[in-house]
């Protein structure tokens, strides 16, 4: 049965949908019998977007940073419901303040300008980033203190969708997931790399064992993402999607030795902290719950087994 009847038939643009958390939020549309329009740049590989042949689902090649061809796409398209996913400035070697503030910043407006009003929802991607260092779990009311440009941008970016749903009486949902793993993540991902590192025997550089952060399954954001599009959410809100549990890479590791029954050879403090990590790294999630009636329905453990399944069946190299 789907759980979602608002979201069938509905025209879906996708953008980022050919990154991790955009490929699953494209399987999971095509599978409640939207129409997703999935929008890659003309140089990607689609190295995720090629494997769903699901005939609900339609690549579009367009460049954010390119008006006209958007424009052209936004009006043939014509999309009641938009997910903007697309970024860049997450990874580390992602420095590129010119490029950075291009992509998040003219990107968005880019796009918002060649839809022309006419969209019914729109979900935006911001991240747990835009808070800066906390010492408590964060709220959607604290101020933003963002400490590396990838944050920055994206608070610029949810102070102007937020100007813009009032300004013009929509719904914007903006989304503040903290830290999302699964199946298909870079390899340069924390989860993904400690589960290459056991499953090979390899060394492990690690920042410190007591680093921690806030963990969400990609399946439980899906659902969120999915949840805020539907009829049953209005209006604009800022909304945390966080489980409010702050894990330490120690028990990740512990996690992921107990489940491979392998052990990890770890060099701590060989892997250099990264600025803007913050010392208390968890959400309030109250918001979610009140507005979204959202919680996590996977465990760090259920998650993190997912994962090795999915990374075995990649490798051919045994759990176990």
């Amino acid at each position: 049965m789907n759980s979602f009847p608002s979201l069938v038939g509905k025209r879906v643009l996708v953008t980022g949908a050919n990154g991790f958390i955009g490929y699953h939020l494209v399987k999971k549309l095509a599978e409640v019998n939207a129409t997703v329009y999935a929008l890659a740049s003309p140089e990607s590989t689609l190295h995720r977007l090629r494997h769903i042949t699901d005939s609900n689902v339609h690549i579009v090649r367009c460049d954010l940073l390119d008006p006209v061809l958007l424009d052209k796409t936004g009006d043939k398209i014509c999309p009641q419901i938009v997910f903007h996913l697309a970024s860049y400035g997450v990874y580390p070697n992602q420095t590129d303040l010119l490029r950075v503030s291009h992509v998040n910043g003219f990107g968005l407006t880019n796009l918002l300008v060649a839809l022309r009003d006419r969209f019914e929802s729109f979900i935006y991607t911001g991240t747990s980033i835009e808070y800066g260092h906390k010492k408590t779990p964060m709220k959607e009311t604290d101020l933003l203190e963002p400490n590396n440009f990838y944050g920055a941008t994206k608070a610029g970016n949810t102070l102007l969708l937020q100007a813009y749903a009032m300004y013009h009486k929509k719904k914007i949902i903006t989304l503040r997931p903290f830290y999302i793993y699964g199946p298909g993540e870079g390899e340069t991902r924390l989860i993904r790399t400690i589960i290459q590192a056991c499953l090979e025997d390899r060394e492990l550089p690690l920042t410190s064992f007591n680093e921690t952060r806030d963990f969400v399954y990609v399946a439980d954001l899906i659902r969120a993402y999915l949840i805020a599009a539907s009829d049953q959410v209005r209006g604009h809100h800022i909304i945390n999607i966080g489980s409010g549990v702050e894990t330490s890479f120690r028990q990740v590791i512990e996690t992921i030795e107990e489940l491979t029954q392998k052990k990890l050879r770890v060099a701590e403090g060989k892997y250099e902290k990264r600025p803007w990590s913050s010392n208390c790294w968890a959400a309030d999630r109250t918001k979610a719950k009140q507005i979204l009636d959202w919680a996590p329905a996977y465990s760090l453990r259920e998650g993190i087994a997912e994962v090795i399944k999915w990374h075995c069946s990649q490798t051919q190299i045994p759990a176990r």
